[in-house]
């Protein structure tokens, strides 16, 4: 089934079947589902081969894409937009990598993938989407496009030929509500917003951006804002997010 491209918040980070059910708890207090206007997305950092790279074990929000298949998937794929979030720690794009990765998770639920890479070739790109035509792609804008007028970043954009479904900005950067604004003209990218998503500043950073592009709605996606300072998911973090979030969005 082709799921169809809705505005989402997203908790990013999860790394067990227990967070999984807890996040989505939360959610459904928030009555945020799959039916609602705006649905949950629950976002999986892997690193390259799918697995949590040495350099990175440190951190306690990745996840093997083995362990996240054979748990995880069965208990949220009709609960929320499940959605690989890349992080090979590279700045080039291998495909045969995310392949690898889809062919192990795509049928066990989790239809969309995440672009942690600064200069992806379009190439590349094209080949995931020959290969998965149905697959949603998400991408972060790069540090470097911020240096970039408005219009420039539209070229940029332009010349990934529609792979991406949804694009997130930094809302802590200078000019990126111009950007947005730029942005939004473009047919069938949906746009998101993570960067100064802390839910203590969530209230005042967000808002602009709803009045700026409105009728346009937007995604959220938080990860590190919501960890302690182990890189632990707080729930009660996670829940304060997703309340106001819901709050400013509806």
């Amino acid at each position: 089934m082709v799921l169809k491209i809705k505005p989402f918040i997203g908790v990013t980070g999860i790394t067990s079947l227990k967070q999984a059910k807890a996040v989505i708890g939360l959610f459904d207090k928030s009555k945020i589902n799959m039916n609602s206007e705006f649905i949950p997305m629950l976002g999986y950092a892997v690193g390259k081969h799918g697995e949590i790279d040495k350099k990175f074990e440190h951190y306690k929000r990745y996840i093997s894409v083995e362990k996240l298949a054979k748990s995880v998937l069965k208990y949220t794929k009709d609960k929320a937009l499940n959605m690989i979030h890349y992080s090979p720690n590279t700045e080039t794009l291998d495909s045969n990598d995310v392949l690898y990765i889809l062919d192990i998770v795509s049928k066990k639920g989790c239809p969309a993938v995440k672009i942690n890479i600064p200069n992806p070739a379009v190439e590349e790109l094209l080949k995931i989407k020959k290969a998965y035509p149905d697959i949603i792609i998400a991408f972060q804008l790069p540090l470097h496009m911020y240096l970039k007028s408005p219009l420039e970043v539209v070229d940029y954009m332009k010349a990934f030929k529609g792979a991406f479904s949804y694009l997130f900005l930094d809302t802590r950067k200078e000019n990126c509500s111009l950007i947005c604004k730029e942005l939004s003209k473009l047919p069938n990218l949906s746009l998101g917003l993570n960067g100064g998503t802390d839910p203590k500043e969530i209230s005042n950073a967000i808002p602009p951006f709803i009045s700026l592009l409105s009728p346009i709605k937007l995604s959220l996606d938080v990860e590190s804002f919501l960890r302690d300072d182990k890189d632990n998911l707080v729930l009660s973090l996670t829940e304060s997010y997703i309340q106001q979030a819901t709050e400013l969005l509806k």
